[in-house]
């Protein structure tokens, strides 16, 4: 996804959540990934939120660790000011922030939406050496991920209908013209999800072979333990 292109999609989204398919599904926000997160990152005095959204993970995070000195970076400028955490708009791809500037840095579902081995270097380069890193990846074929995708097929096939009326009435017309916004936000970020990392396995190798060394990760189910929501990793920067 371009820069521009997924600029303009997140700052749709914080502005209009209802559109986007998976909006109601608040994982990074949920009692067990927020504890993964805490246990991981305490101690930590500089800390860099990559996405940080709306800053739910990071007032959340904030509350716990009242001495953590947050940053959080995005690509799109969240509506609300940020409570918990100091504000800088920028891309994972590119962070604006010096080399080995943080004691920590952590992630909740964003990276799978960037140029994955760009945003890896940016977040390498960025930790201080020794430092940690703890992320919250989209797994492919998650529960997220195929609701999504069910979603969507859905808006395609009621679309196909609609269109076959479309030239007799103005109220379908205007009905498949939602739909098809609809699914033009959403694409994207469905095309996001069918890349991300299909394993764990897959998932270590990928930042093992751009320099980080993997300490845990973690495979995040539902409540009923079997649907996966999305994987959970404790990377840290070699000491030099």
């Amino acid at each position: 996804m371009e820069k521009d292109s997924r600029r303009g999609i997140w700052r749709r989204y914080w502005s209009d959540r209802q559109r986007f398919l998976f909006s109601s599904i608040d994982l990074d926000v949920n009692k067990g990934v927020v504890d993964f997160f805490h246990e991981h990152l305490k101690g930590a005095k500089r800390v860099l939120d990559i996405g940080v959204g709306g800053g739910g993970l990071a007032d959340k995070l904030k509350q716990k660790n009242p001495g953590m000195k947050l940053v959080g970076v995005d690509i799109a400028i969240p509506e609300r000011r940020l409570e918990s955490a100091s504000f800088v708009s920028g891309e994972a791809e590119r962070l604006p922030f010096l080399d080995s500037s943080f004691d920590a840095a952590y992630s909740s579902l964003t990276l799978s939406h960037t140029d994955m081995d760009k945003s890896a270097r940016e977040l390498l380069r960025i930790l201080k050496p020794g430092a940690r890193a703890v992320l919250l990846l989209h797994k492919k074929g998650s529960l997220l991920h195929s609701q999504v995708k069910m979603k969507c097929d859905q808006i395609r096939i009621i679309s196909d209908e609609f269109r076959k009326e479309a030239m007799n009435y103005e109220w379908v017309r205007n009905k498949l013209a939602d739909l098809d916004g609809e699914l033009a936000l959403n694409r994207p970020l469905l095309d996001s999800l069918e890349k991300a990392f299909s394993s764990e396995a897959e998932a270590k190798s990928f930042f093992e072979a751009r320099g980080f060394a993997v300490e845990e990760s973690k495979l995040f189910k539902d409540g009923s333990g079997s649907a996966d929501l999305g994987i959970g990793l404790i990377l840290r920067k070699a000491k030099q």
